[in-house]
């Protein structure tokens, strides 16, 4: 699960102008902290890049596709030359035989596999290659007439090559398929990083120009999403379920300014407590508002208890229930 809550896109946005505003105050950063410098703030632009330029899972998920439509027309062409070994076995053996040797040259994988299940193509074609092998001099006779002109001598090469590339291409299907999931958790791990980085340059900036407004808001998230952010995401969302007698902080000093206002609701269970707090720890006192399903309405934070650097939500309740909340 992310450690953010908006997309990929104005995350790589919201970064890059949060490390350009750190370069634009970089004296300031780097009068606290040495290792703030535009080097510094460069490799950190870099891992941005980097992370957005990983590939997505419309990327990949294009190119298992991709795999995945060649592969089923490679199984068919399988099918189709087993089929024709298939026809050497009945011209080369009595009735009575016929059975046994289409079923020791993948008869039981021909019935199961179908065109989509591609461990009984290989499993098929693997047994009907070497049933080619072990019987290819008897394949090679037509019973009826005692003539060597039933199965033509390069049949086994060739049905050797259509296996091989059957092969090929599962092997590349199941990569892709072993890669997406691995890419999946390769771009989360570098999009989760280069947020995280961010947020401790903000906090950091948020420190630093505690006393100078106008700056500080540069360094404030809930600021940077309202110009970077489409409709319906310039605010930040909290989501997720919350134990009963637990309290959980949603937002804390770097996420919000003294003027933000929060729409909340209780999407399962009777309800939960929003109220401002001193810590993201710190119990409920009495104050604040009660959210349910039934009054899902905005609230400022004078109504959470008071101009207070935390967000928290206590679920007084003896069943779990699920909350949603949004900086507006």
């Amino acid at each position: 699960m992310s450690n953010y809550n908006f997309s990929m896109a104005v995350l790589y946005t919201v970064c890059r102008l949060a490390w350009q505003n750190c370069l634009n105050n970089v004296a300031v950063f780097a009068a606290r902290k040495g290792f703030y410098n535009a080097a510094y703030i460069a490799a950190r632009m870099a891992e941005i890049d980097a992370a957005e330029n990983l590939p997505d899972e419309q990327a990949r998920d294009d190119a298992h596709e991709t795999l995945r439509i060649q592969l089923k027309v490679k199984a068919g062409i399988c099918r189709e030359y087993w089929n024709y070994l298939e026809r050497y076995i009945v011209s080369a053996y009595v009735k009575a035989e016929r059975k046994p040797k289409t079923e020791a040259a993948g008869k039981d994988q021909y019935d199961l596999g179908g065109e989509s299940d591609w461990d009984m193509i290989a499993l098929m074609m693997s047994n009907a290659y070497q049933f080619i092998l072990d019987n290819s001099a008897v394949l090679a006779i037509n019973l009826e007439t005692g003539t060597p002109d039933n199965m033509p001598a390069g049949f086994a090469a060739e049905f050797l090559g259509i296996k091989n590339d059957f092969d090929t291409a599962h092997l590349a299907f199941l990569q892709a398929e072993e890669g997406a999931q691995t890419g999946t958790q390769t771009k989360s791990d570098a999009n989760d990083l280069i947020y995280e980085k961010m947020r401790l340059m903000m906090d950091d900036g948020v420190a630093y120009f505690k006393n100078n407004a106008a700056v500080k808001k540069q360094f404030v998230l809930v600021n940077l999403l309202e110009l970077v952010g489409t409709p319906g995401e310039s605010g930040l969302l909290k989501t997720g379920t919350l134990n009963s007698g637990n309290t959980l902080n949603l937002f804390k000093e770097e996420d919000l300014e003294t003027d933000s206002a929060f729409k909340a609701d209780c999407t399962d269970g009777p309800g939960f407590w929003l109220f401002s707090a001193n810590s993201e720890l710190e119990g409920f006192s009495g104050s604040g508002v009660y959210v349910t399903n039934a009054n899902a309405d905005t609230f400022t934070w004078a109504q959470l208890g008071g101009e207070k650097p935390f967000v928290n939500c206590y679920n007084p309740n003896g069943v779990v229930i699920s909350y949603e909340v949004k900086v507006i």
